[in-house]
């Protein structure tokens, strides 16, 4: 018998990932967050929006919006500065980087998932700073 990941059985348990209960989970991606300072730094930083944010279990759901024809060609990262910020809880600095090279002028929103799994320190909790995003997001595992 094969057994579910967490981050899979996550996007199937849960009924309202965001706030907006009008809102259809998407299929889990099970990308995982990529822990690299320079690709935080110097990778793609189109323009977009962040709508909404919310951790469940071990995987972050983030609602965004941009520009483009209809996003299918967009290339998405969860990427962290590699850096824990010495707190109670510690923190780290996570972004969503967006590459995006259609030219279209329409607006699109879509919600996308990663696995946060790999952002995990030896305590049970810890903080993620989304950039562009300004309410606390408390990561406990």
């Amino acid at each position: 018998m094969k057994y579910f990941s967490l981050p899979i059985l996550a996007c199937f348990l849960t009924a309202c990932p965001v706030k907006n209960c009008n809102y259809v989970p998407p299929v889990c991606q099970g990308t995982d967050a990529i822990i690299d300072d320079g690709l935080y730094k110097n990778g793609p930083v189109d323009h977009l929006t962040i709508l909404d944010a919310e951790i469940i279990g071990d995987s972050i759901f983030i609602e965004f919006g941009s520009s483009g024809c209809d996003g299918s060609t967009w290339e998405l990262f969860l990427v962290d500065a590699n850096v824990i910020m010495k707190s109670k809880p510690e923190q780290r600095n996570i972004r969503l980087s967006l590459k995006n090279k259609e030219l279209c002028e329409a607006y699109f929103t879509k919600t996308i998932s990663f696995n946060i799994k790999p952002l995990q320190i030896q305590s049970n909790k810890i903080y993620l700073n989304l950039k562009y995003w300004n309410k606390e997001l408390l990561y406990e595992y």
